[in-house]
């Protein structure tokens, strides 16, 4: 559902972008890019990475209650303070968003780190943990080029989008074919 919610928003922006909606702020662009990978693609792809895992193992629930409830609010919450702080192009508070957001992939590991540990799950969840090592990296490019930047603009979209593109959705594919 966050998934859907995000490529609702995600279009929203992208019909901004072409003039025929107006959505007041800066870096209307940057909101869009930002919505399109992490309000829409990540939740998606997180989210089948997780159905995945709790389909091969047999899984109802991931352990503890609390590390699920946190796993919403710091994507949620993640996703709304990065687009804020672009739109009203404040770099601090998109990388306090980053920083939320990073949040859920640490969890997420964990469980991906929990459930290869029997070896039956092994190999295709090795392309999911590999996967998001490269999102990791990837967030960690993006906080450290936002660090350097005068305003709560990317810098460089090309590189992350490869760094997203090649290594995280790449990998997260494969291991989902196998």
């Amino acid at each position: 559902m966050i998934g859907l919610f995000g490529y609702i928003i995600t279009m929203i922006f992208g019909i901004s972008i072409s003039g025929v909606i107006n959505i007041p702020g800066k870096n209307i662009t940057q909101v869009h890019y930002i919505l399109a990978f992490f309000g829409w693609i990540a939740p998606v792809i997180l989210g089948s990475q997780l159905q995945f895992n709790r389909a091969l193992t047999g899984l109802r629930k991931f352990k503890n209650e609390f590390l699920r409830k946190a796993y919403l609010v710091f994507l949620i919450s993640g996703i709304i303070i990065m687009v804020l702080g672009t739109i009203l192009n404040l770099k601090y508070i998109v990388i306090l968003g980053l920083i939320l957001y990073s949040s859920i992939l640490i969890i997420h590991l964990y469980w991906l780190i929990n459930t290869r540990i029997n070896k039956h799950h092994n190999f295709p969840l090795n392309y999911f943990f590999q996967s998001n090592i490269f999102l990791i990296v990837a967030f960690l490019y993006l906080i450290i080029d936002l660090l350097g930047s005068l305003d709560a603009r990317i810098q460089n979209l090309y590189g992350i989008t490869h760094i997203l593109s090649i290594g995280w959705i790449n990998l997260t594919l494969q291991g989902a074919i196998l």
